[in-house]
């Protein structure tokens, strides 16, 4: 799980906004250019590691007993400057861009990173509800369940991206 951002693209006719994603070309880029600080509370119940990765970025995942992955993953992001867009990346070992998004909760709907597109990033962003997927075949699949709506996306094989904060 890492943060990144997107810088919004400026002086157009149609800048990235509110209703609109529309990043410049100079692609993902990383929070902060050092190695995050990592934090880890042990408890009987609850395994937590914290990791600040600046000072306006920090995540936190939580491990619950008796459990083997993580269930909860939280974010504080903001305040935000110059027109960032920032995503949170989950990396699996899944080696796919074949990703499924929810429609309103109700069905799943394939989607498939494509290249033929003017605005690569831009264009493979589709709106999550609930779920969004990675999935190879019938075999292997990874959900996340968001809490809130949010943009996504599979923009490198085996990661997950969603769009947390945006100025």
């Amino acid at each position: 799980m890492f943060f990144f951002y997107f810088q919004g693209w400026k002086n157009s006719w149609q800048s990235s906004g509110a209703y609109v994603f529309r990043p410049d070309s100079s692609g993902r880029q990383p929070i902060s250019a050092s190695d995050p600080l990592v934090t880890e509370v042990r408890g009987p119940l609850v395994n937590e590691t914290i990791i600040r990765y600046a000072d306006w970025a920090v995540a936190s995942m939580r491990l619950y007993s008796g459990q083997e992955t993580i269930t909860e993953v939280t974010w504080q992001v903001g305040p935000l400057v110059d027109g960032k867009e920032v995503v949170m990346v989950y990396s699996t070992d899944l080696d796919t861009r074949e990703f499924h998004t929810d429609s309103s909760g109700r069905q799943m709907i394939r989607r498939t990173y494509s290249e033929d597109t003017a605005e690569p990033a831009a264009g493979n962003y589709y709106p999550v509800t609930t779920r969004l997927e990675l999935r190879t075949g019938e075999e292997e699949a990874i959900s996340l369940i968001t809490d809130r709506s949010q943009g996504g996306s599979s923009l490198h094989p085996g990661e997950m991206e969603l769009m947390v904060h945006r100025r």
